[in-house]
């Protein structure tokens, strides 16, 4: 019976400190304003919903419930993801990034020029990620369309982060994010 508790001490340390592998969805049409987003863990999805922009606020429209999540990027929660990026950066491993978009302005000659314009930057992001993660695989597939109006992106992305590691970021930048609202109020009042 004791060996049983053991293994399952070893097995809850092993999920913790080993990579897992996520899937991450994302597909966006800026001329109509809607998009998706999916989370995946092996066969689990974990947040499957559209996504709206509303000004500065990004809406979050679940398919289970009739319920809208608004997120409001303020300075203290651009702050946090500041130091969010910075402390799980070096943790994240990127396997794969396909990124695919569909850009057309009505006609020939502005579509071909808009969309090898954005396909460059995309491309300079992906090679600038090829710099950060050596052996993860970077693709862009690019399609313009000449007669019609179009401006959409999607994204396919594999990553592997061990909850550990992603916890830990999260407390950090939480307390760093406090800290140097302190120090700020600190420094002014001097």
């Amino acid at each position: 019976m004791e060996s049983l508790y053991l293994l399952f001490l070893a097995f809850f340390i092993l999920f913790f400190i080993f990579p897992l592998t996520f899937d991450i969805k994302v597909s966006f049409d800026v001329l109509e304003n809607r998009g998706s987003l999916s989370f995946r863990l092996w066969p689990l999805n974990f947040k499957v919903s559209k996504i709206m922009r509303n000004g500065v606020n990004i809406l979050l429209i679940s398919k289970k419930k009739n319920s809208e999540i608004k997120i409001k990027l303020g300075e203290k929660q651009l702050r946090f993801l500041k130091f969010f990026k910075n402390e799980v950066g070096n943790k994240v491993k990127v396997r794969k990034v396909n990124v695919y978009s569909k850009i057309g302005m009505g006609e020939p000659f502005k579509s071909a020029l808009i969309s090898s314009a954005v396909s460059n930057g995309i491309l300079i992001f992906l090679t600038r990620l090829k710099f950060w993660q050596p052996t993860g695989t970077f693709q862009l597939k690019n399609k313009t369309m000449f007669y019609e109006s179009k401006f959409a992106f999607a994204s396919s992305s594999r990553i592997a982060l061990s909850l550990f590691d992603l916890l830990y970021s999260f407390l950090i930048s939480i307390l760093r994010s406090k800290n140097d609202v302190i120090l700020g109020k600190k420094l002014k009042n001097i």
